[in-house]
């Protein structure tokens, strides 16, 4: 019934079925990478309330809370959509070409960052270093 709603009020262009598509397998590998499993089997809890503050990153560079999960998952396959972006919805849209340019290059910066924001963060957790 959610989807059913999601996609009756969605724009035109999201209703084709290969943006369908795209949008449902981008959904599945971000569900299947992001420790589902493991959140299941070990009974992880989302986040963790501590005596500084919440914490959403385990202190054990081998454990994880679910929204870490989550979170982590997501960066790569956010960084993954918004390339694919790049690529397939700018150029076929009405905008001038100054404009398709400036939104690729902050498209593609925004990418970067994710994937580098991603970097900094396993390194983070496989060194502890944010306890």
């Amino acid at each position: 019934l959610g989807v059913a709603a999601v996609l009756t009020n969605a724009p035109s262009w999201f209703r084709s079925p290969a943006n369908i598509a795209f949008a449902a397998s981008a959904v599945l590998v971000w569900f299947l990478t992001s420790g589902f499993a493991y959140n299941l089997t070990h009974d992880a809890p989302p986040l963790v309330r501590g005596r500084d503050g919440l914490h959403i990153m385990h202190p054990h560079p081998s454990q994880q809370f679910s929204l870490e999960g989550l979170l982590i998952s997501g960066i790569p396959i956010l960084a993954g959509v918004l390339l694919t972006a790049l690529h397939v919805w700018i150029p076929g849209s009405a905008q001038p070409d100054k404009a398709k340019e400036r939104v690729g290059v902050l498209v593609a910066t925004a990418a970067v960052l994710l994937v580098y924001l991603l970097r900094e963060l396993y390194t983070i957790k496989q060194r502890g270093q944010y306890l």
